[in-house]
């Protein structure tokens, strides 16, 4: 009888560890929904006016993977903006954060740009409305004779602060959005770095940071993806969203492929009475 109580424990207290990682995923997104269909009809919302061309939408078996990065294959399909598209911009909410940092880690892989750039991808409030956006994630190539990218990064709506153009079109990269709520008025601070190490210590350089003056949102609670306009939008495949509240990498891979939401109808059962114990 002690050694049932024993496991029992252990099994208790497994499932109480595994879920304090749990807790840290905000939201995840593969993008595996069927071929051609609309981000909107797929757990997404709708951001501002309804498109009536150029809907956002996955494509055909073009799913993203890159080495080290989740511990199940990013397949199937990805969200994808075409180049010069005006259309519909969709969006995902999460657990409101009000302090500390929040980050969106994904896949991105661009087959085209301009040499001006434009946003893709951003953060807002909890309930998305039409502006302003947070963290916002630029693209742009080098010009109209070299085809090199980079990415950049904007606080809210002023000038984005760039990388250097050494990206190229066609591959697949891991990039990491970081947004700061700072204590204060005017100075939360938004963050990008592309392909940093896979591992528990967040780095402490190669962060491309912007801190626009301006109004700070007091709280981050979405994540949107955006199609901005006919001479602007990047032709963009995304895939493999994952948004947490500490640095992506510092808990379980296994973590990071869950939602905390996803372990419902777990029972663990009793030998002699076969009473169940769920946890919700």
């Amino acid at each position: 009888m002690k050694k049932i109580y024993f496991l029992f424990l252990l099994l208790i207290a497994g499932t109480v560890s595994y879920g304090q990682d749990w807790t840290n995923v905000l939201l995840k997104d593969d993008f595996n929904f069927a071929n051609d269909t609309e981000l909107i009809n797929n757990g997404w919302a709708l951001t501002g006016t309804a498109s009536t061309a150029n809907r956002l939408k996955v494509g055909i078996s073009d799913g993203l993977t890159y080495s080290g990065y989740l511990t199940t294959v990013v397949a199937g399909n990805s969200a994808s903006l075409l180049a010069g598209a005006v259309g519909d911009d969709a969006n995902r909410s999460f657990t409101t954060q009000t302090s500390g940092s929040v980050y969106a880690s994904f896949l991105v892989n661009v087959s085209s740009a301009t040499t001006g750039g434009d946003y893709f991808l951003h953060f807002g409030k909890a309930i998305m409305g039409t502006s302003p956006f947070h963290g916002r994630v630029y693209v742009k190539k080098e010009s109209s004779i070299s085809n090199k990218i980079a990415f950049g990064v904007a606080m809210a709506s002023g000038t984005a602060i760039f990388s250097t153009f050494q990206y190229d079109p066609g591959t697949t990269y891991l990039l990491v959005l970081k947004y700061v709520n700072v204590s204060g008025t005017g100075n939360d601070v938004s963050s990008i770095i592309v392909n940093p190490t896979i591992e528990s210590s967040e780095p402490v350089s190669n962060w491309v940071n912007s801190t626009d003056a301006g109004t700070d949102p007091g709280e981050i609670g979405s994540i949107g993806i955006r199609q901005g306009g006919a001479t602007t939008t990047p032709a963009v495949k995304i895939d493999g969203l994952r948004v947490t509240n500490v640095w992506p990498f510092s808990i379980s891979d296994a973590a990071l492929d869950v939602e905390k939401n996803e372990i419902a109808n777990f029972s663990l059962y009793t030998p002699t009475r076969l009473k169940a114990v769920k946890y919700l």
